[in-house]
């Protein structure tokens, strides 16, 4: 929703990297291209450090999210000039809005997808209070 809700133009052709701070010295990761204005998962999403958020992107791409700064902080002078940065997190709510309503629109509520959560790790109360 983050990917597709932005719109500075010099995005849409380039590959975009969300990361947002997941706590525990992590961030969320996801790393999305946009094709015939559907945003489209080039990596599997995870929760890494911001060494390894940073690790193989692409020359030319677009950071998007609170987790930039960390992004940046573990880069230094390292980081590379083709790099758009966009710290903010843009509200996503009339994005996910639109695109429920162009789902609606195309295939009428039979077809209208199912929305699930990505959990991308344990919450701390799953780590602390494993069965034993």
């Amino acid at each position: 929703a983050l990917a597709a809700s932005l719109t500075i133009p010099d995005m849409a052709s380039i590959p975009l990297c969300v990361v947002l701070r997941a706590g525990r010295g992590e961030l969320y990761r996801g790393l999305f291209g946009c094709e015939e204005d559907r945003v489209i998962p080039l990596v599997p999403e995870a929760a890494i450090s911001p060494a390894k958020a940073v690790e193989g992107l692409p020359a030319q791409c677009g950071l998007i999210g609170d987790g930039v700064d960390a992004c940046m902080s573990e880069l230094g002078a390292r980081a590379p000039s083709g790099w758009i940065l966009h710290p903010a997190t843009p509200a996503i709510g009339s994005t996910l809005a639109r695109r429920a309503i162009g789902a609606a629109t195309r295939h009428g509520l039979q077809g209208f997808p199912v929305l699930l959560p990505n959990y991308l790790r344990l919450c701390d109360a799953e780590i602390q209070f494993k069965p034993s």
